[in-house]
């Protein structure tokens, strides 16, 4: 059975290796790392590096791990991240997912249609208006 991708907007680079999305994050204090997300949207684990301290409540920036490019959705929210994921029968959506901490949620967005996730998602509904742009 084949598997969702999840690719980078920027540059297109694969994000997923085995059972894990991988981003590299940094933090406002400076400190970068690597994280390791489930690529099922609605998991909200993440694995990082026991010295890379994350609190619930802070802002973590998403890059790219290949390109290096942030993956902000500035045009919809600051607090959001943007990448794709191409489903197994190739059809290609945005995911958005919090770049907060300890937040939950994340949307799945094809066309005009958007699934929610988490039990924060609510949080940024408001930003789509109508329709993601």
């Amino acid at each position: 059975m084949k598997q969702n991708e999840y690719l980078c907007p920027k540059c297109g680079g694969f994000l997923k290796v085995n059972v894990k999305i991988i981003f590299i994050v940094l933090k406002d204090d400076g400190k970068k790392g690597i994280i390791l997300l489930n690529p099922e949207l609605g998991d909200y684990i993440r694995i990082a590096h026991s010295t890379l301290k994350l609190k619930d409540g802070e802002r973590l920036s998403f890059l790219c791990p290949i390109c290096h490019s942030d993956l902000s959705a500035n045009e919809i929210n600051r607090n959001l991240a943007r990448i794709i994921m191409i489903d197994e029968n190739g059809t290609e959506y945005k995911i958005l997912f919090s770049e907060i901490q300890g937040e939950k949620c994340s949307y799945r967005i094809c066309k005009k249609e958007i699934e929610v996730f988490g039990e924060d998602s609510s949080t940024y509904m408001n930003y789509f208006g109508s329709g993601p742009q």
